[in-house]
C-alpha cells in the first residue's frame, strides 16, 4: 500500500504524522501550532498544548511571538504571572487594597492618612476621611495636628 505524500502506514492505514490533520489532500498542523524538524506538530516556544490548544502558562498571554504576563503583573519562581507584593488581582488588574495608592512598586495610605495597628489606612485621631482629604469635624480646626474649636 502506497500513502499519499505527507502521510505515512501506520498499521495499514494511511495517517498524517505527528499530531498533523489531513484536509483537503493535505497534512497540517492544527492552527497555532507548526510542524517541528522531526516532522510532528508542536506549539510556540513558551506555550504548551492543552487539550489541542496552544496556551501560554500561568496567566501570560501571547502577544508578537512571546507569552508576556500582563501589564502591571510579573512572572515569579514557579513560571506563573502574579501582581506585585502588596497588590491583589481584580479581573485582570492588579490593585492595592483599602484605597491605597500604588507609587514607586509599593500600596501607600493616600497622603494624611498612615497605617495604623490592623494594617489599614486610616486619618489621625479626631479626624475623619472626606472628599479624598482627611478633615476635621464641622466646626473644628487643625491645630499643631489636633482637630479644636478656634
Amino acid at each position: 500500500c502506497i500513502c499519499p505524500e505527507g502521510q505515512i502506514l501506520h498499521n495499514g492505514i494511511c495517517e498524517c504524522p505527528g499530531g498533523q490533520i489531513f484536509d483537503d489532500g493535505v497534512c497540517f498542523c492544527p492552527i497555532g501550532q507548526s510542524t517541528n524538524n522531526n516532522g510532528t506538530c508542536s506549539c510556540p516556544e513558551g506555550q504548551n498544548l492543552n487539550e489541542g490548544v496552544c496556551e501560554c502558562p500561568g496567566g501570560q498571554i501571547f502577544d508578537d511571538g512571546v507569552c508576556l504576563c500582563p501589564i502591571g503583573q510579573s512572572t515569579n519562581d514557579n513560571g506563573t504571572c502574579s501582581c506585585p507584593e502588596g497588590q491583589t488581582l481584580n479581573g485582570s488588574v492588579c490593585e492595592c487594597p483599602d484605597g491605597r495608592i500604588f507609587d514607586d512598586g509599593v500600596c501607600l495610605c493616600p497622603i494624611g492618612q498612615s497605617t495604623n495597628d490592623n494594617g489599614t489606612c486610616s486619618c489621625p485621631e479626631g479626624q475623619t476621611w472626606t472628599g479624598g482629604n482627611c478633615t476635621c469635624p464641622e466646626g473644628q480646626i487643625l491645630y499643631e495636628g489636633i482637630c479644636s474649636c478656634p
